[in-house]
This record gives C-alpha cells, sequence and structure tokens, in this order.
C-alpha cells in the first residue's frame, strides 16, 4: 500500500495540505517522508473536522485511492501507535522553529504550563522565550 503523492489528493484538502506538508518537510527534513506524509494528513483531518475521533479523522483525509474506511483507519492506528515516532523531538524542533518565525514577525511567544505538583496542587506557570529559556512570567498554585 503506497502512500499519495502530493498530486493525488482531492482539490477540496489541496490547499491545506500543501502548506502543511512544505511546512513540515523543511521544518523536519530528519522524520521519514512516510511518517511526514501521514502528520500532514492527520494535521490536515484534525484542522477540518474538529474532532480527535479515528473514524471521523480518517473520513476526512479524503485520499483518491481505492482504500476503505477500514484500510486508512488501520494506517492511522499504525502511525498513531509508532513507537519510533518520538514526539518529544517533534514538538521541540517545532517549538523552535515557531518562536524564530514569531520573533521575525515581531511577536513574543509566551509558554503557558498547567502542571500537578503532588499533594493536591497544582501550578499554572507563564513565561515568554528568551535566549533558549524561558524568563517567568506568572507563577500560581491552587489547591482543591
Amino acid at each position: 500500500m503506497g502512500y499519495p503523492p502530493h498530486s493525488r489528493l482531492r482539490r477540496s484538502t489541496r490547499p491545506w495540505y500543501h502548506r502543511i506538508a512544505t511546512f513540515l518537510d523543511y521544518a523536519l527534513p530528519q522524520l521519514r517522508a512516510t511518517r511526514r506524509t501521514n502528520l500532514a494528513l492527520l494535521t490536515v483531518a484534525i484542522l477540518e473536522r474538529r474532532s480527535l475521533s479515528i473514524s471521523v479523522l480518517v473520513r476526512a483525509w479524503q485520499v483518491q485511492l481505492p482504500y476503505s474506511h477500514h484500510q486508512r483507519k488501520k494506517r492511522l492506528f499504525r502511525f498513531l501507535s509508532n513507537t519510533g515516532f518520538d514526539t518529544v523531538a517533534l514538538q521541540t524542533a517545532l517549538l523552535a522553529l515557531i518562536c524564530r518565525a514569531a520573533k521575525l514577525r515581531g511577536l513574543t511567544p509566551i509558554m503557558i504550563d498547567w502542571s500537578d505538583l503532588g499533594q493536591r496542587r497544582n501550578g499554572l506557570f507563564a513565561a515568554v522565550c528568551f535566549r533558549g529559556r524561558g524568563l517567568p512570567l506568572l507563577s500560581w498554585v491552587s489547591t482543591p
């Protein structure tokens, strides 16, 4: 089962897919082409359907190839359960690229984190990205 080349996607998904696929090709050249394709298809599906249901997402793939719903669902399950796909490395690479792009446009990215601190306490933290570090803006601890 091959992966669909860019030209074989339906026209309704083509603008989104090509933008995302081009961005991923630039941002993650070390990622295998099949994984970049699946990630682009998954991103398009989430943006179009605004759902995280597997069945809804594979219906949104709209690939013009003779794959059944079951085959597309199986492909998505394989992609999501692939242990070779390092999501932390992916997020790190994308975050660095997004922060650089925001800086070029004169925007200031703010990182927000909600953490469980233990002993029934939660913390909300906000920081500004500066020279590879987070400068704290807000720290708030709550107890239920």
